[in-house]
């Protein structure tokens, strides 16, 4: 597990007692025994903590203004303010979400599927298909049981192969130009009613109905949600899923 020293660090709290964690460490450091120089860009599947902290920390987003690094975390909880955080500890890279990456720039149709923490991950890929300027078609499906970590707000883009009903979107997604949707199991105003492999068959469905081209399929989710949106794409050909092989959400 490599390890870097920790700059700075700072927190705030999101909707839905969720908690956006920011640590910045420096783009060059001494290679010894605790700590190893950055790579370009760190892989978004990997696991990450602060000292021995069990907190999970999911990737949202990744900056590298002049000689240091800025890393942006979403988490289920707060980090103590008597922690004195100075090491970010982070399991090492997973070769096979660099095709996720790929696909992200490249893939002409591409679903996106987000659960609790994770969606922290479909907000990364959503970016990099952003600035990939894909003239494709992008879509995000969310999932969390409970609450959002950010404030739902009405759609303002249409999709014909989502339920009528669910009109509630993240507005940086669609500010992206990307239409998505929310699900959940508690009654949330503007959500699907149901989790994120019901949202997925019901997506699935109407798209075939479409004469549907090929999508690429990517699931931030944990390894179980992972399953059961496998599971309900197979009678589908036209549909290539990727797992991105979390180990936050296991």
């Amino acid at each position: 597990m490599a390890r870097y020293t920790i700059q700075h660090w700072s927190q705030s709290e999101q909707e839905g007692g969720f908690w956006l964690l920011s640590v910045t460490i420096e783009a060059c450091q001494n290679n010894s025994t605790k700590n190893s120089p950055p790579p370009s860009e760190f892989d978004f599947g990997c696991q990450f903590c602060i000292n021995d902290s069990t907190t999970s920390l999911a990737l949202f987003q990744q900056t590298r203004p002049e000689s240091s690094i800025i890393l942006q975390f979403l988490s289920d909880q707060a980090l103590s303010n008597q922690m004195e955080p100075h090491t970010l500890k982070i399991t090492p890279p997973i070769p096979s979400n660099q095709a996720i990456i790929k696909t992200c720039q490249t893939a002409k149709n591409v679903v996106l599927l987000g659960s609790e923490i994770t969606i922290a991950n479909v907000f990364y890929l959503a970016k990099i298909r952003h600035s990939a300027n894909q003239t494709g078609q992008t879509v995000a499906l969310l999932h969390c049981e409970n609450h959002f970590p950010f404030r739902i707000k009405p759609a303002l883009r249409m999709a014909p192969t989502l339920p009528p009903e669910a009109i509630g979107t993240s507005t940086l997604l669609e500010d992206w130009q990307i239409p998505n949707r929310l699900t959940s199991q508690s009654d949330l105003p503007g959500c699907f009613d149901g989790t994120l492999d019901k949202f997925f068959a019901y997506w699935l469905a109407k798209q075939n109905s479409h004469n549907p081209e090929p999508w690429h399929i990517i699931i931030c989710a944990s390894k179980e949600t992972q399953k059961k949106c496998l599971a309900v794409s197979h009678s589908y050909d036209w549909v290539h899923c990727l797992g991105t092989q979390q180990s936050t959400n296991d």
